[in-house]
């Protein structure tokens, strides 16, 4: 009797912390269109530059934990990531104050 009570509560348990939200779920965001209007351009390579900056954010964590491992392998790698970021957000800006230009 015991054994079915404890898996009866088990199994209620288990039913409640599945059901509930304890991941976080990815959010629906829309994306600006990099062909429309000269606003939702700007707006997609300002979107552009934020998902790089946090690319480069978790590449710098990368990069100073294989710092401490001493593996230079993975450090230069990262490295060259940051810069391809780096040069990725650089074209996005200089979309930006043309978008910006021509906008007024």
């Amino acid at each position: 009797m015991a054994k079915k009570f404890l898996l009866a509560i088990f199994l209620c348990s288990a039913s409640m912390v599945s059901s509930c939200s304890l991941y976080k779920r990815r959010e629906i965001v829309a994306k600006p269109d990099p062909n429309g209007s000269v606003k939702e351009r700007i707006a997609y390579h300002k979107s552009e530059i934020r998902k790089y900056e946090l690319a480069m954010e978790t590449e710098k964590h990368q990069s100073m934990r294989a710092l401490q491992n001493r593996d230079m392998s993975e450090v230069r790698r990262s490295n060259n990531k940051m810069a391809r970021y780096q040069r990725k957000i650089d074209a996005h800006k200089a979309a930006i104050a043309t978008l910006e230009t021509k906008e007024n």
